[in-house]
């Protein structure tokens, strides 16, 4: 049998563009979102950043949103998402990370007995960074990990709530699945940040907030208990988005949608349905 390819078809087959992976160094990595926001990356010791438990035991730890700018507008985080599992802070062993497009994947890791990988893609059609925990259990039986989410503000010490999904404005609670926040109250003058950390009618949401806002460090912790069955793979997914100082009310509107009953699908582009069905701190079926 004799196939023809028309030479129309073979030139648009050459002319598609094809993402390679690379291993780069994490800390030479920015990731570019939506609406001109970009995230750098960072795997060494936090600096001056007194409420962050690595800087506080002088570990080195990965974090995903070093800084991040929302179109001019920086300054957003000093560290932000850093994990800890059972107290062990996690950090990728020779510091480089498989880089290709807008996402970077780091890891495993083994904390506790489960491998971490942590996969963090900036969206390009939303001002979101989407981090995705990948817990590995390997063992014949199942097991359970206390995650722990930090994060140190650009701020120092100005930080406050803007907006949250159940307590009253200027609070934050473990309720809260999203949160708005921002360096002032009502005129803001770096990136504001929008934390995505849990929807509606999930597994897992937070069972604690170990620092929250306002504190003097400007900091805000999450903690997670999950379930690890024997044998199998879990995730958390964190959205994380930034607004410009000004785009308050752009802000909060955003932050609302990840309120929603069901998640709208430019969150989850890259994800296959069985990784969907495995995310535990959102109802995704």
């Amino acid at each position: 049998m004799r196939i023809r390819i028309s030479l129309a078809v073979i030139g648009l087959l050459i002319a598609v563009p094809v993402a390679i992976a690379a291993q780069e160094p994490i800390g030479d990595v920015e990731l570019e979102g939506g609406s001109n926001t970009t995230f750098e990356t960072e795997n060494d010791q936090p600096g001056n950043d007194d409420c962050l438990t690595a800087d506080i035991r002088k570990e080195d730890a990965y974090t995903p949103i070093d800084d991040g700018d929302a179109n001019g507008d920086s300054d957003a985080f000093d560290d932000g998402l850093l994990l800890l599992l059972n107290g062990k802070t996690f950090v990728d062993s020779d510091g480089e990370g498989n880089h290709v497009g807008q996402q970077l994947k780091v890891g495993p890791s083994t904390l506790a007995g489960l491998k971490v990988t942590r996969t963090d893609r900036a969206l390009s059609n939303s001002p979101t960074l989407r981090s995705l925990i990948t817990l590995k259990n390997s063992k014949n039986r199942a097991k359970r990990a206390r995650i722990v989410i930090e994060s140190d503000y650009g701020a120092d010490d100005d930080e406050v709530v803007r907006d949250s999904a159940v307590a009253p404005k200027g609070f934050h609670t473990k309720a809260d699945g999203w949160l708005v926040v921002a360096d002032d109250a009502s005129s803001p003058g770096d990136a504001i940040v929008t934390h995505g950390f849990f929807g509606k009618g999930a597994k897992e949401k937070v069972t604690k907030i170990p620092n929250n806002i306002p504190n003097a460090d400007s900091c805000l912790d999450v903690q997670y208990s999950v379930k690890i069955p024997a044998k199998s793979k879990r995730h958390l997914m964190l959205l994380t988005q930034l607004s410009e100082n000004d785009d308050i009310s752009g802000a909060k509107q955003r932050a609302k949608a990840l309120g929603k009953a069901r998640l709208g699908q430019k969150f989850l582009v890259g994800l296959n349905k069985k990784t969907q069905a495995k995310i535990l701190n959102w109802d995704l079926g």
